[in-house]
């Protein structure tokens, strides 16, 4: 006489991450599948079971009150490197269950692997204190500690290996013991990260039992978010204008970590370009609770929540003049605009260290009268054009000359008539002239009339803007 026998795959109670145990959130819907028949005579009931499996998920929201997404290291390194995730699930049946790799989301999900613990008799206190970790009861409690122990001394050969390749393959997870107890089963997920920013990844096992005729399908997803080794912040300073009465002005520089813990993570190194010695920094240090919480709330956004493992500040200060001239280097910042950039280095394992981009305008000594650069408007390209500006400095003794090897580009002619002292001002005539042909287009963002000082060399920067056109 046949009965048929209930078939549950419990999945997901516990899932062992790179850097721990997290509880997992465990989505289980119902659907109606085959009634599973058994050949076992079991009695004279006959009562059909429905096939129960459950969707699992694991992302990281340190918001959430579920322990699994507050806790799951959700942020991961972007690079060759394969991680690991394990979900658990059990065979509480007396008739064994194939597994297979049915598909993935995408290569991301580079293999998956089951490691099958045969049934052993309950153990109380292991039962106990899965209970008051998991905060629940019942025969499904899963020993924690026993099952980690189990785990990490799993032999290597003993593995069974899924093929998403070659879904054909099958590997069976053995019934329950004669007692009842269950057969429990790691199954890992290796995937890479290989993309900045949020990522949900998608594997799906199959289970089928040999009286099944359908195989039911379990969506495994992991959610993550891939980063650089280390960021800082802001990528840009703009230190704005910079007077005879400033002497430097200072901003902080934070540089930290989503996936290097502090204890790990090695103080920053700023490179300070060769022959600009009027920047400087300051010695790291390390970040406070108040400053990564600012940093929280500043790079949180709803669909990637942040994380800082470690980080440090570093202060960087440009200098008007050179705080320790060595022969041969300039004393003062040239006079104009200022764009200059550093180097934030790590401990040597990043790919691609970030930039910080540094901003300023120098004032002082010399300026444009009735403007801020050479503008030389719209003018026909085939017939050129010829302005004059003034210049003036409230120094009467003030010398200065063309610096014609740094004016760019080389269509500018430029002439400097010798200075006149009046009303307490010295003052210059620059005349800027370009011959017909010579150009057209509008000028590029480099394009510059340089001055220099004749008793301290220090130079004077004007942009030149306009636009040749050509009817």
């Amino acid at each position: 006489m046949n009965a048929n026998v209930k078939i549950v795959l419990v999945l997901g109670a516990i899932v062992l991450a790179v850097f721990g145990i997290t509880v997992i959130s465990n989505y289980t819907s119902r659907a109606e599948a085959d009634k599973v028949k058994s050949s076992e005579v079991v009695g004279d009931s006959a009562a059909f079971e429905t096939v129960r499996y459950g969707v699992n998920q694991i992302f990281y929201n340190p918001k959430s009150e579920d322990r699994a997404l507050r806790e799951f290291p959700g942020y991961f390194e972007v690079n060759d490197e394969e991680h690991t995730v394990t979900y658990w699930f059990h065979n509480p049946n007396p008739v064994p269950v194939d597994v297979t790799a049915v598909r993935r989301s995408c290569s991301a999900c580079t293999s998956a692997r089951l490691a099958v613990f045969p049934p052993r008799y309950p153990n109380p206190d292991a039962d106990l204190a899965g209970r008051a970790a998991l905060g629940v009861a019942g025969a499904e409690v899963i020993a924690v500690a026993d099952l980690e122990h189990r785990l990490a001394i799993f032999p290597a050969a003993d593995w069974k290996l899924l093929d998403f390749d070659h879904p054909e393959v099958r590997q069976e997870v053995q019934s329950a013991g004669a007692d009842g107890s269950p057969t429990w089963v790691a199954m890992q997920l290796k995937f890479k990260v290989r993309q900045k920013g949020p990522k949900l990844l998608e594997a799906t096992l199959g289970f089928k039992t040999a009286s099944q005729t359908t195989t039911l399908e379990t969506i495994f997803k992991v959610g993550f978010i891939g980063m650089p080794r280390f960021e800082v912040s802001p990528v840009q300073i703009d230190f704005h204008e910079m007077d005879e009465s400033t002497p430097s002005k200072s901003e902080s520089v934070i540089y930290w970590s989503s996936t290097v813990p502090q204890k790990d993570l090695a103080p920053p190194k700023c490179s300070e370009p060769a022959s600009e010695p009027f920047l400087t920094f300051s010695t790291p240090v390390p970040l406070t609770e108040s400053e990564i919480g600012m940093l929280l709330t500043r790079n949180s956004r709803p669909d990637s929540p942040a994380k800082v493992l470690g980080g440090y500040r570093v202060v960087a200060t440009l200098h008007r003049k050179n705080p320790a001239p060595k022969p041969g280097q300039p004393l003062e910042l040239d006079i104009g605009p200022l764009e200059k950039s550093f180097v934030v280095l790590g401990d040597g394992n990043e790919a691609d260290p970030p930039v910080v981009r540094v901003k300023a305008t120098v004032v002082g000594l010399v300026k444009l009268f009735n403007g801020s650069s050479v503008d030389l408007g719209s003018f026909s390209s085939k017939d050129g054009t010829s302005k004059s500006f003034t210049l003036q400095s409230d120094r009467l003794d003030l010398g200065l000359e063309l610096a014609k090897e740094f004016t760019s580009p080389k269509v500018l002619e430029i002439e400097l008539e010798a200075p006149k002292n009046d009303s307490g001002r010295r003052e210059w005539t620059l005349k800027v002239k370009i011959k017909g042909g010579a150009t057209s287009g509008n000028f590029s963002g480099d394009s510059v009339v340089v001055l220099r000082d004749t008793a301290t060399r220090q130079l004077v920067r004007f942009p030149v803007k306009g636009t040749a056109f050509i009817r």
